[in-house]
């Protein structure tokens, strides 16, 4: 069994349906969001960043890989810590339902 240092356990965390890969279970939907947002996002725009600064060389593919491995393990973290506040801020701008 795999289990934290809260005793959370790891073990049924990823589940292997038919036919299906192994898939990570919903409860952890907050931080695989944050990954995928922060993975997309630190991509898109530290490719405009470095080719606004240094232009189309002949190198720009590794000036941005440089350029993305740094601005995503920034992003990453900045997204789980702030995406909350941004749910908030959310919930408090729009209307409530009707229902």
């Amino acid at each position: 069994m795999f289990s934290d240092s809260k005793g959370i356990n790891f073990e049924n965390s990823f589940s292997c349906e038919r036919g299906n890969p192994k898939l990570i279970d919903r409860k952890y939907q907050h931080i695989v969001f944050a990954f995928f947002m922060a993975l997309l996002m630190s991509c898109l725009m530290s490719f405009v960043i470095s080719v606004f600064n240094v232009g189309f060389v002949n190198n720009i593919f590794f000036i941005w890989l440089k350029a993305w491995s740094l601005s995503f393990t920034i992003a990453f973290p900045a997204v789980v810590i702030v995406s909350p506040a941004v749910r908030k801020l959310v919930s408090l701008t729009l209307k409530q339902g009707e229902n």
